[in-house]
Formats: C-alpha cells, sequence, structure tokens
C-alpha cells in the first residue's frame, strides 16, 4: 500500500440528463416467428433488431435479397429474423477473433502520436507516486490493450524518466489472447532490459491483476473495442454504429455495450489500483453529439454501399460487415462518474479531462507533397495499410478474402478519384487522468 497521501485536484462533473429507454415488446405475430428452445440466447437481440414489419420490409429492399415477396407477413418476419439470427451467433466470434495484425508496430502512427501525449503525464504521475512509496518498493504498472508494443515505448519512458533511480517498474502488459505476443515481447524488451515485465492474456473487462496491487494504470486507443464483437449487425450500408441515429434501436444496443464495457472497466480497475494510485487513459472518442469526426469511415460506407448495390453482399454479409468499435461522447464517458447510484463513483476522482481532436498525421506530409508535386499514390497505400492493420480481423470473420480484397479496391477507388482527405484519420479523442481514492 502506498505511504502518505497525494493531493487530489477537485473537479465538479455535473450529471447529464439520461434519456429513458423504454422496453421494446414484440407483438404476437412476431413471437409466432420464434425458432426452437435452442436458440432463445439470440431473442434479446432480435428483440432490438426486429420491432416490426416494417423492418423486414426495409431490409429486403436494401439488400435485395428477397426476389418473391410473399404476402404472409408472418413468413416474411420469419425470414429475416432467421437471417439475423444466423449474424448474431456469428458475431460472438468476433470478440476472440479481434487482433491487431503482426505489422500493426509499421502502421500505428496515428496511436503513436497521442502515446507521446499520455506520456507526459503518465511521467508526473509516477514521479508523484516515487515520492510516497516506500524506496524497495517496485512501481507496478499495467497496461491494457498494448497491442503489438509500438505505441507502448513512449508511456513506458515516460514512467520510467519519473522515476528514482534505483527503482524498479514492474510492468503488466494485457491484451485479447490472439494478439501478437512475440511481436509485443521483442518490441519492449529490446528496448527496456531494466523493467521487468509479465503478459496478461485476456479481456481488460476482467481482472487482470489482485487486489490492491497496481499504482499506474494506462490505456491508448484501446477502452473504445466492444468486449463480446458486434451487439448486433448494421443496417444498410454502415459499418459502425456511431454512423446511425442516436434514436435508432441498433445503436442503442451498441451504445449499452459500450457504456457496460466502460463501467466492468472502472470496476475491475478500482479493485486492483490502490487508494492514491492513478489511471491515464485516452479513450478514442466521438463528438459531443454522437458523430464520428473522422473522415475514412464515410469511405468505407460508401464502399459497402457500392458492394450492396452490385449484389457483392448476401444479406447476412452486408449485416455483419461492421467493426465492433463504438466511439462514446465526452458525456457517456463522464455519465457514470457522476451517478450516485454506481459504487465505484466513491472509488474514482476525475483529476483531468481532455476532450481533443487530433491531426491525422498523414496530412502535413500530403500538404508538402503538394507544394513539392510529389506522388500521393504511396501516400493513399501507407493509409490503407492502416485501415488494414486494425480492421481486417474483424472483416474476416465475416468475407473471404477475395470478397474483402474487392471491398478494399472500392475504397483505394474512392480515394484515388476524391484525394488522400478522403481516407483521413483526424479523430476525436479524450485523455483523463483518474485517482484512486
Amino acid at each position: 500500500m502506498l505511504r502518505g497521501s497525494i493531493d487530489n485536484v477537485t473537479q465538479t462533473v455535473f450529471a447529464p440528463e439520461v434519456e429513458q429507454t423504454n422496453k421494446i415488446m414484440l407483438d404476437n405475430r412476431v413471437k409466432m416467428c420464434e425458432v426452437d428452445h435452442q436458440k432463445m440466447e439470440c431473442r434479446d437481440h432480435i428483440v432490438v433488431l426486429k420491432e416490426s414489419r416494417d423492418d423486414a420490409r426495409k431490409l429486403e429492399e436494401t439488400f435485395g435479397q428477397v426476389k418473391e415477396k410473399t404476402k404472409d407477413p408472418i413468413q416474411k418476419e420469419s425470414q429475416v429474423i432467421k437471417e439475423i439470427e444466423v449474424h448474431v451467433e456469428a458475431n460472438k466470434e468476433k470478440s476472440s477473433t479481434l487482433h491487431m495484425t503482426c505489422d500493426y508496430n509499421n502502421n500505428s502512427q496515428v496511436q503513436g502520436s497521442i502515446a507521446e501525449k499520455i506520456a507526459e503525464l503518465l511521467q508526473r504521475e509516477a514521479s508523484k507516486l516515487d515520492t510516497i512509496l516506500p524506496s524497495d518498493s517496485a512501481l507496478q504498472v499495467v497496461e491494457h490493450g498494448c497491442a503489438t508494443g509500438c505505441s507502448s515505448l513512449a508511456p513506458l519512458r515516460g514512467i520510467l524518466e519519473g522515476l528514482s533511480s534505483g527503482r524498479t517498474l514492474h510492468a503488466t502488459m494485457n491484451d485479447l489472447p490472439l494478439n501478437a505476443w512475440d511481436v509485443l515481447k521483442a518490441t519492449v524488451e529490446s528496448q527496456f532490459q531494466d523493467i521487468v515485465f509479465d503478459y496478461a492474456k485476456g479481456t481488460m473487462y476482467l481482472p487482470v491483476a489482485k487486489k490492491d496491487s497496481v499504482h499506474l494504470v494506462y490505456s491508448c486507443y484501446a477502452q473504445h473495442w466492444l468486449s463480446e464483437g458486434a451487439p448486433t449487425g448494421l443496417p444498410n450500408s454502415k459499418m459502425w454504429a456511431n454512423q446511425l441515429d442516436r434514436k435508432n434501436k441498433y445503436r442503442k444496443k451498441w451504445e449499452e455495450a459500450s457504456k457496460n464495457d466502460w463501467e466492468l472497466f472502472l470496476t475491475h480497475r478500482a479493485n486492483e489500483v490502490v487508494k492514491g494510485g492513478s489511471m491515464v487513459l485516452h479513450i478514442q472518442c466521438s463528438m459531443c453529439d454522437g458523430s464520428l469526426n473522422e473522415t475514412f469511415p464515410v469511405t468505407c460506407q460508401r464502399a459497402k454501399e457500392r458492394m450492396i448495390e452490385a449484389g457483392d453482399l448476401t444479406t447476412e454479409q452486408a449485416m455483419g460487415l461492421c467493426i465492433p468499435e463504438f466511439l462514446k461522447s465526452p458525456i457517456d464517458v463522464l455519465e457514470p462518474l457522476s451517478d450516485p447510484g454506481k459504487e465505484f463513483i466513491n472509488d474514482w476522482k476525475l483529476v483531468e479531462f481532455n476532450h481533443l481532436i487530433l491531426p491525422c498525421p498523414f496530412m502535413d506530409e500530403y500538404e508538402d507533397m503538394k507544394v513539392s508535386n510529389g506522388d500521393v499514390v504511396d501516400l493513399i497505400e501507407r493509409q490503407l495499410r492502416v485501415c488494414y492493420s486494425f480492421m481486417n480481423s474483424s472483416i474476416d470473420s465475416v468475407l473471404d478474402e477475395k470478397t474483402r480484397d474487392m471491398f478494399w479496391a472500392h475504397v483505394r477507388d474512392i480515394a484515388h478519384t476524391e484525394g488522400i482527405k478522403s481516407l483521413e484519420a483526424n479523430y476525436a479523442g479524450i485523455i483523463m487522468i483518474l485517482r484512486r481514492i
């Protein structure tokens, strides 16, 4: 345990009004379409996905998969429900197959830029902890969502710079089981021979460390990924739930999953972090209205739309072609920390909170190319490789290689036609510090 105390910065967090969502009920007609008992686990998803016969009609018209429309609305609903049930079952595998590609270190320029920012905060927090820890105690640190380690280097270096000489740093690196652990280990251990590393293979939404054993937690570009994959498919050509209207029933299901994950994260970390310890978090987020600031998702959506219109995607593929991220708004992030009904509200104090628009690192290079009349083809390919590195594991769970390559060919064609800004990754992000009290 820590000796002494760290002064907390008092900050008032106003609880936003939370819209109460009424439960959606199926009418008797939809109940007649239920499948056998073994598929009952899917029903919660279907209730949200299937609200009325109008939805069945819209889905059919969107994807053009039903060649002969039946006059029986019950039969029509049954067909769509079965298609969606298959997709929901398939999505249960997404959380277990999600991973960054092994070349992620070479394609994480965006993530690296924010890692430098949080490194400064980590140095400050480590320095505070260093003054109150017993001299013979190691500083225990956990990174959640470390991927292949390139974005871990600056934060770890910042922490080391905040420690007095002789203090041991013990770092636990946490990510999903299919992470490229060999690449991670080679990346971090080659740079920091004096750090003692452990590797925790599993979700950040379960316990990762022993109770009261961690002094400092950090995470960068990780907490927006959903723990159980995509909660539902997404209609029309949408690939991110944030591209839907806030009142949309599909989006509400994703929003609920994201909220549950965030609360689980806060709960488990409160159990693991000692009083006086800290969390320095970067969370990729949406704008205050819940919309995405970055440009490239629109281009991806348009590529998907082209494939739907051309008949290159089945109904199931079109519904399933989505990325299991949900970008919380600043209000979504703050709301649980201001809810007196949550137990962890007594465990965390918000010390610092910043909502930022982060420039795409490729845009400066593009401006230089315009001045020199340089060729942007290579720059577009590098932007695409960034997208491959974090999107392909999700896409591969739905599409075969040929169809996936067709999707990226459409994305590439739009980028070449409309310019490099169509792939701009100008993300919104939150950088925050929470103190364990």
